[in-house]
């Protein structure tokens, strides 16, 4: 099978290109054993496979007047619970942030799917308090640790790990700095890592974290973890966590293909694709991200 090794960015339609020469044999048996992520909009994503569905981020209404939210018929269709958005393991806030986590949106959610669990840092948990349905609730909704060395917790077969990464420094102006965590965990045999609106300069805590050991396949990260332009941050933050493929989330509606130029120039960086196009559907192997399928 032929694997893409490249240390630039790739665009979507560039990277199916290179994976033509597939079989169909092989193509067929990478389907069967690939993990399927859906981009809800700005950080927010769908994993999906045999052994779990996880949501993380994916539920919010507020864009701050630059980035993406879910449109209304996704909207619609995260709070009822409809597909492909159904039967969820579990939905994951990174931190409270409205371009993250909206708490009425994930309260209906988890009214119309009574078995998926609600996890996030206690400043996102505590707002649901102020909720009507929340005495109903109250036993699915779990508080992460959001310092030290985190929490480790299962929901269904999927050990998930929340990791206490610093959120990027404010602008001036906004509200104080929310407590965010990065999620960790494997579903069918491949490792995902969602760092949340965690900064490039936290190499300290991953290292703490004894990431490198966790063999991570796919990293999602803000791209304003790249600041400043050189990129210097982030890339020693990847080359410590050796992802196979990077997904780069948190683009603005009117500055992504800028914000991906930038990166684009930075050298020693593993495969990256850029999230822009909601509900595009993604196929991932171990092998990293080898097909787009919608």
């Amino acid at each position: 099978m032929q694997i893409v090794h490249l240390s630039k960015f790739l665009t979507l339609s560039l990277l199916v290109a290179a994976l033509q020469p597939f079989s169909a044999q092989a193509a067929d048996s990478q389907a069967q054993q690939s993990v399927s992520v859906t981009f809800i909009a700005n950080e927010g994503i769908l994993v999906a496979g045999s052994q779990a569905r996880v949501v993380i981020d994916g539920l919010f209404t507020d864009s701050y007047g630059i980035f993406q939210v879910p449109d209304p018929i996704t909207l619609t269709k995260l709070q009822a619970a409809e597909p492909p958005f159904d039967h969820l393991t579990v939905l994951l806030a990174t931190h409270k942030d409205g371009d993250h986590v909206t708490h009425a949106i994930v309260s209906q959610h988890l009214l119309a799917d009574p078995d998926c669990a609600f996890y996030a840092p206690a400043e996102v948990t505590e707002m649901f308090k102020t909720l009507p349905e929340y005495a109903q609730l109250a036993g699915r909704l779990h508080s992460v640790t959001s310092t030290g060395f985190g929490d480790n917790f299962l929901v269904g077969d999927v050990k998930i790990r929340a990791i206490p990464l610093p959120h990027l420094p404010r602008p001036a102006g906004m509200s104080d700095m929310p407590a965010n965590v990065g999620y960790l965990f494997k579903i069918d045999g491949i490792t995902f890592f969602h760092t949340g609106d965690t900064s490039g300069d936290n190499l300290a805590a991953l290292q703490r974290a004894k990431l490198a050991e966790a063999n991570i396949d796919v990293v999602i990260i803000n791209w304003l973890a790249f600041i400043p332009e050189d990129g210097r941050h982030a890339r020693a933050m990847l080359q410590y966590l050796r992802p196979k493929t990077v997904l780069l989330a948190h683009l603005t509606r009117k500055g992504a293909a800028e914000e991906a130029a930038k990166i684009q120039k930075i050298e020693g960086l593993p495969l990256i694709v850029l999230l822009d196009t909601p509900l595009r559907e993604y196929k991932v192997t171990c092998e990293g991200l080898v097909l787009a399928v919608k």
